[in-house]
């Protein structure tokens, strides 16, 4: 079972209606809706990255790397169409697996301003903490501009695998 949020589980339908457009023999033009996502090549950020892919996820590796998307990345006409056909199969097997969850609310609670002192952690939306930091940390280590980027606070928690690609701040 692998749990993905609402942006993924669109992804992952819109990659499986191009397969299946391949599997018939048309074309289809743009890039995967999940590396568009999730690949750093497509997604414009290296804080996402191809093991957060649901594809990765399953296989364990970036880049569709054992799935009959190789074989059909070099196929040649009716060889390609067969390995679409094989890949759009392994995308259905793979959608049954995945379960949809709902977005995750994310709150940003400040326990400590002052003085040169910072302290906050992150909660659900069910008030359980997630995550905690202090005194600059993450600006040090280059995830975040600010103690209160939000921006960069969620990529990292995303890296992280805390929380789901769909998480927000409210």
């Amino acid at each position: 079972m692998i749990k993905i949020g609402p942006a993924t589980v669109k992804a992952l339908d819109a990659s499986i209606v191009n397969w299946a457009d391949r599997a018939d023999g048309e074309s289809v033009r743009g890039a995967c809706p999940l590396c568009l996502l999730f690949n750093p090549n497509f997604a414009g950020t290296e804080k996402l990255s191809c093991e957060q892919c649901p594809i990765g996820i399953d296989t364990g590796n970036p880049y569709c790397e054992d799935t009959p998307y190789a074989e059909w990345e070099i196929a040649y006409a009716e060889d390609a169409q067969r390995h679409a056909k094989a890949e759009l199969n392994y995308l259905l097997n793979l959608r049954e697996e995945c379960v949809p969850t709902l977005p995750l609310y994310l709150i940003l609670v400040v326990d400590l301003d002052e003085r040169g002192e910072f302290k906050a952690h992150v909660e659900d939306e069910g008030g359980a903490e997630l995550f905690s930091y202090e005194n600059g940390e993450l600006v040090e280590d280059g995830f975040m501009k600010s103690n209160l980027d939000t921006v960069g606070l969620l990529a990292h928690l995303i890296t992280l695998g805390l929380v789901d690609v769909d998480a927000r701040f409210v």
